[in-house]
């Protein structure tokens, strides 16, 4: 399915419906007409870039979780970055 503006807007009413009544935060890594969506749809929402990097990932490597080193080398899988 096309992901424009007007397909955003409608998963955005669509969780309206559902009931979700204010998002304060949302992250996007380049979708198109997603910004436009969510700032028509939930108007006090700001908008952050998702910039989950290698840097972030070489800072993990300090953790003594175990847990949470996993989780950090499966987030620079998903939004690995150049």
């Amino acid at each position: 399915e096309n992901e424009s503006a007007s397909f955003w807007l409608g998963v955005c009413n669509d969780l309206k419906n559902r009931g979700v009544q204010d998002i304060l935060i949302a992250c996007k890594d380049g979708l198109s007409g997603f910004s436009e969506a969510i700032s028509t749809a939930f108007i006090v929402c700001e908008l952050r870039r998702a910039c989950l990097g290698r840097k972030m990932v070489k800072n993990s490597r300090r953790c003594e979780n175990r847990l949470s080193l996993l989780f950090f080398k499966i987030i620079n899988l998903r939004y690995d970055t150049v």
